[in-house]
């Protein structure tokens, strides 16, 4: 239900956008549209009361199914009008909807006098609705809005780096130890822990090789995560390098790195046969021991080539969910299965997850007998997978009262409706790493983080609220964190599969967007539909998954297509979409907030791509820019704006100065030859500048883009260097929020005349400068190194 609400926040915010306005040629429509608010505000006081455990039921969960369409057809109707009423004026600044009722004079009468009949529509489907609704929901709406205290919010997303999974370990021990010297004290090669997924296959594996580390049973340490998106040449070249790289203290000699890095040029040009042989021997003649997290498919056969047969002193340590293959390893593997946790085990480890407080235990202090009893019922039924039990834990976790853990059982045994929880078919594997970055900007441009109300946060930014919602979600175990930078700040995250799964049968319950699968050459058409039954209602967001997909294809869709976003995902790296099927996604998917084709290649921008006038977040970042088409200048709306980062541009137009929201800009690195000046000063929303070209641009330019966090600047010439150096002499010009520098200036001798004192005290809060790729200055989070 939360979905729904931000949904409904969204349209609310939107519609009062329109109300706000001094439109003198609203005429009865403006009082339409602020009885439709209105009514959208009751609901959304209805959805906080449903969600507080009061909707449980299937009439509750209709009529919010009901109020989430009523809140979609709401901004249908005022952007699809945004869309008519700009055609028809010459001026890109009307596209704003906060102008919509303004453009409405003379001819355009006609189409204002439609969109208030369907206003009016859509707030008789509200007024009838709310009859149907409980009396709970009819409370006060200002009681309902109260915001929440400043206080409540810092104790609801404090952060903490305490709770990592394999601190809350149970059952394992003898696990450990017998794999410990099935590799240290037999002659076995190769040991392989097999089982299905959640039952910590590498977790086992995790204490198993820190053990083996804390000894001196073997020379090397090489671990490797395979899974599905596995490539033979860089897991050969990434055992390579472990076991040939100079140690730290030899490569404080620069007569020894340059030798290595010559060295390892040579390598990367070898073909895939010399490389095989080069590993072969080097394993054959050290003792290491080599870890393959998650093998798939045919991995060892293509793999082995690299590996030794005969005998020697490497050992490996495999995880896998498909027992057969690993079989084919080695004749003698020594296969182990861990078994689930029994009941009392299960307990442990969720009382460990859900309770422990720091360095706290909870056995140590005893837990009420009401909240064990819950617990024990509710882990029941995630039949002993550590990853379920740890899931429902993080879930727990923020509920201390026995009302929370009760709501939470009752939600359980709703869910299971009287049948066993499924959760073998829920762990279906999906390995996808997400940078925080990307996923902060989606949120975002979604309209998913509304602007805070609390006055005291009032100066929080966007991203700094979704950066919070992240950690929140990463502390309940609900997102696991897969690399984090020196500041301690999350940097790249993933969902575990059983978690992912759960959270894909939510959102095709709410609707929340659909997934598209097409792999290999077989399909001929895309066929789109954003509503498949009456009983779903229509889906605003696609995500299309691509896996070998050529691209040459047609698409089908209707008429007026009604999609927020469309995602794509390249699982192999080298799909792509073509130019017809760009373009038509372009003409047919106006109401396009979102268009996110990261990794998809095969097509250049659009020269109509002007049109999407609601777009927020563009990310074309491995297309073909060529002559960045001028039309970009009309995505007045856009916030996120990510181009390929390589030579990819011809031409760039001096448009950017007119997108005056713009908060996130990625170009390539050069900007083309027939690039001229490009002016960037009034972007002054501008959180994120990568690539600033000195060669195109005024550096000076830089001094009125006060609320850059991360920049990356390109300095090609003397005269730029200068002018860069004189910003940051001066003691009246600060950037107060830079977090993240990058200074690129390469064959330049003036280099040395950069100052990095200088920059530090212009950048208080300067966590990494780095030049010409190089770190010279980094901010360690010393709290958390301890901790780790």
């Amino acid at each position: 239900m939360a979905v729904v609400e931000a949904i409904i926040s969204f349209a609310v915010e939107r519609i009062g956008d329109v109300i706000i306005q001094e439109a003198r040629f609203l005429y009865d429509v403006r009082g339409k549209v602020e009885e439709m608010r209105t009514e959208l505000m009751r609901m959304r006081s209805f959805l906080r009361e449903a969600e507080s455990g009061q909707g449980n039921d299937r009439n509750i969960r209709t009529r919010v199914a009901e109020i989430r369409d009523i809140a979609y057809d709401a901004e249908d109707v005022l952007e699809i009008f945004a869309l008519k009423a700009t055609s028809r004026r010459s001026s890109s600044r009307y596209a704003s909807l906060k102008y919509l009722f303004f453009l409405c004079k003379g001819n355009d009468t006609k189409l204002l006098h439609k969109v208030g009949s369907e206003i009016e529509g859509l707030t008789t489907r509200l007024t009838r609705l709310t009859e149907r609704l409980p009396t709970y929901a009819l409370r006060d709406i200002e009681e309902r809005e109260r915001p929440t205290s400043f206080s409540e919010n810092r104790v609801i997303y404090r952060q903490s780096y305490s709770h990592m999974i394999e601190q809350n370990v149970v059952g394992l021990e003898e696990d450990t130890n017998l794999l410990f010297t099935k590799l240290v004290r037999t002659n076995c090669r190769v040991v392989s822990i097999c089982g299905m997924g959640g039952l910590g296959k590498t977790t086992l594996a995790k204490k198993v090789y820190r053990q083996c580390r804390d000894g001196s049973h073997f020379e090397f340490f090489i671990w490797v995560f395979v899974s599905q998106q596995w490539q033979k040449r860089n897991i050969w070249e990434t055992f390579l390098h472990e076991l040939i790289s100079p140690s730290k203290e030899q490569l404080e000699d620069e007569k020894i790195e340059k030798k290595f890095k010559k060295e390892w040029k040579k390598i990367q040009k070898m073909n895939d046969g010399a490389v095989a042989k080069m590993l072969h021997d080097e394993l054959k003649k050290k003792k290491c021991l080599v870890v393959l997290d998650d093998i798939w498919d045919n991995v060892w056969d293509a793999l082995k080539p690299g590996f030794p047969t005969e005998e020697t002193s490497t050992k490996f340590m495999i995880t896998s969910r498909n027992k057969n293959l690993v079989h084919l390893v080695d004749p003698s593997v020594f296969i182990y299965e861990p078994k689930c946790l029994n009941d009392e085990d299960s307990w442990e480890l969720l009382e460990k997850t859900a309770l422990s407080t720091q360095n706290i235990n909870p056995a140590a202090y005893g837990v009420d007998p009401s909240l064990e009893k819950l617990g024990r019922e509710m882990v029941k039924h995630c039949r002993g997978l550590p990853q379920a039990i740890v899931v429902l834990g993080g879930l727990l976790k923020s509920k201390r009262t026995y009302d929370g853990w009760d709501t939470m059982h009752e939600c359980i045994k709703s869910y299971l409706k009287g049948e066993d929880f499924g959760i073998f078919q829920l762990l279906a594997l999906k390995d996808f790493q997400v940078s925080r970055d990307r996923l902060i900007n989606l949120w975002v441009a979604d309209g998913i983080i509304l602007p805070p109300k609390i006055e005291r946060e009032s100066e929080e930014a966007l991203e700094d609220i979704a950066y919070r919602y992240l950690t929140v979600l990463t502390e309940r175990y609900m997102v696991n964190v897969e690399r984090r930078d020196s500041s301690g700040r999350i940097k790249r995250c993933q969902m575990h599969d059983l978690m992912r799964e759960f959270c894909l049968s939510k959102a095709e319950e709410e609707n929340f967007f659909q997934v598209l699968p097409f792999y290999g050459a077989r399909e001929k058409s895309l066929n789109i539909s954003s509503s498949s039954t009456k009983e779903k209602g229509r889906v605003r967001r696609l995500s299309l998954h691509l896996n070998n997909f050529p691209g040459d294809i047609a698409l089908e869709c209707e008429k007026y297509p009604p999609f927020r976003s469309i995602i794509g995902f390249s699982l192999d790296g080298h799909s792509g979409i073509n130019q017809l099927l760009i373009e038509t996604f372009v003409r047919s998917f106006k109401l396009l907030r979102i268009l996110d084709l990261e990794r998809v290649m095969g097509f250049g921008i659009p020269e109509t791509i002007g049109k999407l006038i609601h777009l927020r977040l563009l990310n074309l970042r491995s297309a073909w820019i060529g002559n960045l088409p001028p039309s970009i200048g009309k995505l007045i709306c856009l916030l996120t704006l990510r181009l390929d980062p390589f030579d990819s541009a011809s031409t760039i137009p001096d448009v950017f100065w007119k997108l005056k929201r713009l908060r996130h800009l990625y170009l390539p690195r050069k900007a083309g030859s027939g690039t001229r000046s490009l002016q960037f000063a009034d972007l002054s929303d501008l959180r994120t500048l990568v690539n600033f070209p000195t060669s195109n641009a005024d550096v000076e330019d830089l001094i009125r883009l006060t609320n850059l966090r991360k920049l990356k600047i390109m300095i090609s010439d003397e005269i730029s260097l200068r002018r860069f150096n004189v910003i940051f002499e001066s003691p009246t010009i600060t950037f107060n929020h830079l977090r993240d520098f990058s200074i690129i200036c390469r064959r330049l001798p003036s280099l040395e005349s950069l100052v990095v004192d200088n920059i530090k005290s212009r950048c208080p809060r300067l966590q990494r400068l780095k030049l010409n790729w190089s770190v010279v200055y980094e901010k360690i989070d010393v709290f958390r190194i301890e901790e780790e």
